[in-house]
């Protein structure tokens, strides 16, 4: 009789906590999923630099349930770290088990949501978490495999229609006129950061790409130093008023353009690119190619190959320096910027980058892989420019660029140092951004974990900015905009 008890004890036992799992269970994307399910999340938001996991809970019971979640990082890639959130709540990455949260009876929670925070986006990787639901001694699990990759960064990043210039500038060592020219693209580079691609194409030097400079001054017939803008016009950009610049650059582009470019996988000498574009209108029966060239900024020779000639040594008239300065600098005094190393495609482009025909604002994706050159100096001062040019007429209608850094994987373009900097602190009632370097009107968007502006606030000098903050636990998101720049901080408040 005591057997039979106990045996009929054990049998409820079982027969509730399978009631229990049975009345939990997890959905995702309106699907009721099975316990133990594997689903894959590869979708990355650049703004908020996280990858969002949207699971609902359902309450099939007919009782109020009390419930709580668990995460169980089976593996973590570096550059990233998991955090749970319930409702506006998050919790920090150190926290494993959310606080009891109460599902109504025969009801679905969608307030459950995990991020995975990109700390750092240039170390691709997947992470491989099991997250647990409990009610008491009952439990329901989801296996979640956030797979950042480059691929994925580079899917994010935005097309839009700003244009951004390209500036070819020829010059060479021997050409006495040219700091001038340098001098003038520095000044420009510094006023208007990322308006423009600056690309030094030298001749008849130790860095020259000849085919390239014999091209352009087939096309555009001028002496040494110029500038040759968009492939449209080639300008003396010392005597070139600056004015028109940037009213240029402001205007729409007919196509947006965006690149991704990451070493291959075992082989830091080899690039994998992949360019993406859409069109405002429709294309009909077009030419449309991609040509990409690579730079290399602050080179500095060694040898007397690297002299400069510079007819503004002794000057009376002020020019960037160069007028304290040898009739030739010696290699040792000269650093040379956005050297042209490589184009790829040739100086037209690549045939076929694009279709004939699409309509308008349709994606279109060019991909290729490229071997750099022999005669690169630092791997962690190298860009890469990709140029959409219209081969009907040779003009360049927009362009991209993105660093590359020194081997690792990198590709997120639009990620970049920014020219001024920020710090970001949780005060007990407060969120403040402390700015330095502004020179320009900046905007300070500050978002929630649902990816809401919650206050924004447009400065235009250094200072502290406050944003009362009452919202307690949860990770909020700054992003800061100065012209073409921008940074994007989280914090825990």
């Amino acid at each position: 009789m005591k057997k039979k008890f106990t045996l009929l004890v054990m049998a409820l036992l079982v027969s509730a906590i399978a009631i229990h799992a049975q009345t939990l269970q997890w959905t995702y994307k309106d699907k009721a999923l099975a316990d133990g399910a594997v689903i894959t999340v590869d979708t990355y938001d650049l703004v908020m630099g996280q990858m969002l996991l949207e699971l609902g809970l359902k309450n099939t019971s007919a009782a109020d349930q009390q419930v709580s979640v668990t995460k169980e990082e089976k593996r973590l890639a570096p550059g990233g770290e998991v955090q749970l959130c319930v409702g506006e709540i998050c919790y920090p990455s150190q926290t494993y088990t959310t606080a009891s949260f109460t599902i109504p009876a025969n009801t679905e929670n969608k307030t459950f949501h995990a991020n995975y925070l990109v700390t750092d986006p240039a170390i691709w990787g997947t992470s491989s978490v099991v997250f647990t639901a409990s009610i008491g001694a009952a439990k329901a699990t989801v296996h979640v495999r956030f797979a950042y990759s480059g691929e994925v960064a580079g899917a994010a990043l935005p097309l839009t229609y700003d244009r951004l210039l390209v500036l070819e500038e020829m010059t060479g060592t021997w050409c006495g006129y040219c700091p001038r020219e340098i001098v003038a693209l520095d000044r420009f580079e510094k006023a208007y950061p990322n308006k423009a691609a600056i690309i030094a194409v030298h001749g008849i030097d130790v860095m020259a790409i000849q085919a390239y400079i014999d091209r352009l001054q087939t096309d555009f017939p001028v002496g040494y130093p110029n500038t040759v803008i968009n492939r449209k016009q080639a300008v003396n950009f010392y005597l070139y008023s600056a004015t028109p610049i940037p009213e240029i650059a402001e205007e729409p582009a007919p196509a947006a353009v965006s690149l991704f470019a990451q070493y291959v996988s075992g082989d830091d000498q080899k690039l994998a690119v992949k360019i993406r574009s859409r069109f405002s209108s429709a294309v009909e029966g077009a030419d449309y190619r991609f040509a990409l060239v690579l730079t290399e900024d602050k080179v500095q020779g060694v040898s007397s190959d690297y002299n400069q000639y510079n007819y503004y040594s002794g000057s009376p008239e002020a020019m960037g320096g160069y007028e304290s300065l040898p009739a030739v600098i010696p290699a040792s005094q000269m650093v040379y910027r956005h050297v042209a190393r490589a184009i790829y495609g040739g100086v037209d482009g690549f045939g076929s980058s694009l279709p004939a025909s699409f309509p308008a604002n349709e994606e279109q994706v060019f991909t290729y892989t490229v071997d750099l050159p022999g005669n690169i100096m630092n791997k962690e001062n190298l860009e890469l420019v990709a140029l959409l040019i219209d081969a009907a007429t040779g003009e360049v209608i927009n362009a991209a660029k993105t660093s590359l850094g020194d081997g690792s994987p990198v590709g997120v373009g639009e990620v970049k140092t920014a020219a001024f900097d920020a710090k970001v602190y949780s005060l007990s009632s407060s969120l403040n951004v402390e700015l330095s370097g502004i020179r320009q009107a900046t905007k300070i968007a500050v978002f929630n974990v649902l990816g809401q502006q919650v206050a924004s606030q447009t400065v235009q000098a250094d200072g502290t900015i406050v944003f009362p903050l009452h919202t307690k636990n949860t990770v909020f998101v700054v992003k800061i905009s100065s012209g073409q720049d921008s940074l994007v901080r989280k914090i825990y408040h």
